[in-house]
Order: structure tokens, then sequence, then C-alpha cells
């Protein structure tokens, strides 16, 4: 069987965090086979998988650090050796470090910058020539008011990583375009992922700088993913798409 039939295989990094599960979810239900990385989060790995596999697909658990050399290339061999086939690379959003940029240790700095810019070039990397086969789908996370520059004096490493990732998004697509290969990027603002709390007063100041006058639901950042993966035209390529209320970092 070609790549370009049967049941296909999408990898999601960081599937253990909020937004990784509800993506997860969502494309076991379309009937993707997944490989999902965690980190340490056994237990929910674990719930994780049982919940996708009651929608009837096929699951490989893939633990392991992306900012360590080798890891990545080891969960790509460990994907094709169980699915034989990758059509979607999907990099959610990695922690980061707080704190003002003066303050910012080299380790700090260093450890964002592997975790947002760097595991997405290794995972893409080792999965390209998959990808090619399968004429698939890479779906990169940054955040609203990215391709702004814009940034924040308590997480300079993260911006900077993901304007980086930015320009990474950028020469993927036009380098995989004649492959048939789509490279796109959604953005976030606000999004009440359910793991982030806020004091009351807190979330009343945040929402005041959002014109829409609300956070963003997680179904929203999953509607998104969705309509990228399954349904939009296959031109749709290099394109950064805020989910934000029109709010920006």
């Amino acid at each position: 069987m070609s790549p370009k039939e049967g049941k296909k295989t999408a990898v999601v990094t960081a599937s253990s965090a909020a937004i990784g599960q509800a993506i997860s979810l969502m494309l076991s239900r379309r009937g993707y086979d997944l490989a999902l990385q965690y980190f340490n989060s056994e237990s929910v790995a674990q719930t994780l998988k049982q919940r996708v596999e009651n929608n009837g697909v096929r699951v490989k658990l893939l633990r392991g650090d992306l900012c360590k050399e080798g890891t990545a290339q080891r969960m790509i061999e460990e994907t094709i050796d169980t699915f034989g086939r990758i059509d979607l690379q999907i990099n959610t959003l990695g922690p980061f470090a707080h704190g003002g940029i003066l303050e910012t240790t080299p380790r700090a700095w260093r450890n964002d910058i592997d975790l947002n810019l760097n595991a997405a070039f290794d995972m893409i990397h080792y999965a390209k020539d998959h990808l090619i086969q399968s004429q698939g789908h890479i779906i990169n996370f940054a955040y609203a008011g990215v391709e702004h520059l814009r940034s924040r004096e308590d997480s300079g490493g993260f911006c900077a990583a993901k304007v980086g990732l930015v320009v990474l998004t950028k020469s993927l697509a036009t380098s995989l375009a004649r492959f048939g290969v789509r490279v796109n990027m959604v953005c976030p603002g606000f999004i009440d992922d359910g793991e982030a709390s806020y004091p009351e007063e807190r979330r009343q100041a945040l929402m005041a700088t959002i014109p829409f006058a609300r956070m963003g639901h997680i179904d929203e950042i999953v509607d998104v993913v969705r309509w990228l993966a399954d349904e939009s035209p296959p031109y749709v390529t290099s394109a950064l798409i805020p989910v934000s209320g029109a709010w920006e970092y």
C-alpha cells in the first residue's frame, strides 16, 4: 500500500499538555493513527493513550526529551517501524522560562531555544522524507503577533525561538512545496486551556486587552488544526493563522 493510501499517521509533540491532548483526540476521531511525544507525564500519557484507542486507532507513545541529541531521530524511526508512514507532523507549544530577559541565564535561554525551535527542526528533519512520500503536512505553533516581532519582557527566549520558527516555517514551505508538502503555523492568543490559573483580577485585566473581550477556547485551536490538516485547500501553505480574538502579544 502506498503512503497516499490507507489510514494516515500523525506525530504530535507535547501531547500530554492540554492543547496536545485535545488535538490528539480530535485526530483520533478522524481516523489518524498517532505517535504521541511526551516527556515525563507518564500517567497523563497512558490515560490519553486509552482515550485515543477507544476511538479505534493505533497509538505509539514516544517518551523522551527533545532537547537531547538523538531523541527526535529515535522517535521518527519508532513511528515508521510502527506505522510505516507519516502524514502529519504537529509541533505544539513548548514550555518556557518566565522572567525578565536581563535575568535570563544562558542555560534558560538555550532551553527555550531548544524546546521551541530546535526540537521542531529536529523532528521535521527526520520526518521530511516520509512527509514527501505521503505529500503530508507540517503544522507548527507560535503565538499571536509573532509575525510583527512582538515580544514580552518576561518571555524573551520563548519569543525569540518562535520568531525563528516563523522563518523556519516559511523556508520549509518554500522548499517543500515542489514535493506537495505543506507547512503552516497556528498562532494562539490567550487560550483558556484549564492549565493556567489566573486570579480573577488578573483574568479581567487580560480580557480587557482582548478586542473580542474573552479568552479563547481550546476547541477553537483544535478546529483550526482540523481545518488545516483535512479541509484546507492544497494551495494553503506558508500561512500564519492567528487564533486570538484580534489580540497580539
